[in-house]
Formats: structure tokens, C-alpha cells, sequence
């Protein structure tokens, strides 16, 4: 999962940048080729250019800054299934009650 953030800080890393240097970015629609700039469409183009540097940050952060849980040996289940373990704890009790106050056909 860390291999797929980091490739894609590093795609929308350099799309941002071209975006910046070229003044805006090309697209294709039924055949015809737009493109969009700060002069011509501020708001698609300012838009884009927000939300590609957030995902540039998010991709960032979970491709380079959070660490991965290291594995010491020990046996210790995982928190899903120590929640799991939990609801069943009421699983019975919730059977029960529903044994006993649930019309049966």
C-alpha cells in the first residue's frame, strides 16, 4: 500500500507541476482538445489545482510519513478480532431474547 501512495505522489507531484508551468492542463472530450487555464476557466482551473495538491499531501503522508506496525513475534490478535470477540460475548444473550420474544410461524 505504501508502493501505491508514494507512486502516486510522485504522478500528481509532476502534474501539478506541468499544470504550474504550462499555465494550465489539456483535456479531450468527443474528440475535440480543451484547454483550461486561470484566464479561461479560473475556477475549473484553480479547482483542479486545489484538489490535486491535496491528493499530492494525502498520498504523501500515507506513502512516506506514517510507519507501518512492526510485527515483534508476539501472538496478540488484531483489534478486529477482539471486537469480534466482544460481540459475541452478547450474541447469546441477544438470541435469547429474541427466542423469547419473537413470534415463530
Amino acid at each position: 500500500m505504501r508502493f501505491v501512495a508514494r507512486l502516486f505522489c510522485i504522478v500528481f507531484t509532476i502534474v501539478v507541476i506541468n499544470m504550474l508551468i504550462n499555465g494550465g492542463y489539456k483535456y479531450s472530450t468527443m474528440g475535440s482538445e480543451h484547454f483550461v487555464s486561470a484566464g479561461s476557466n479560473p475556477l475549473k482551473y484553480y479547482f483542479a489545482l486545489v484538489w490535486q495538491s491535496l491528493i499530492v499531501c494525502v498520498s504523501f503522508y500515507f506513502g512516506f510519513i506514517v510507519k507501518l506496525e512492526a510485527n515483534s513475534g508476539e501472538k496478540t490478535p488484531n483489534k478486529a478480532l477482539k471486537q469480534n470477540k466482544k460481540q459475541l460475548a452478547f450474541a447469546p444473550s441477544s438470541l435469547i431474547l429474541a427466542n423469547n420474544f419473537l413470534p415463530v410461524n
